[in-house]
């Protein structure tokens, strides 16, 4: 079960980390691609 309760009106807004967290690996992402040699084949969407 997890420790988060989604339940309750006024919890945290636990979706504004996950979300920072979510940009922050695309940014991370787009910049080793661009800044590396890495082949484009693991970041095309399929």
């Amino acid at each position: 079960m997890s420790e988060w309760n989604y339940t309750n009106l006024w919890r945290p807004n636990y979706e504004a980390a996950e979300a920072t967290a979510w940009c922050a690996s695309m940014a991370a992402s787009t910049a080793v691609h661009l800044l590396s040699s890495m082949p484009l084949t693991p970041y095309l969407i399929t």
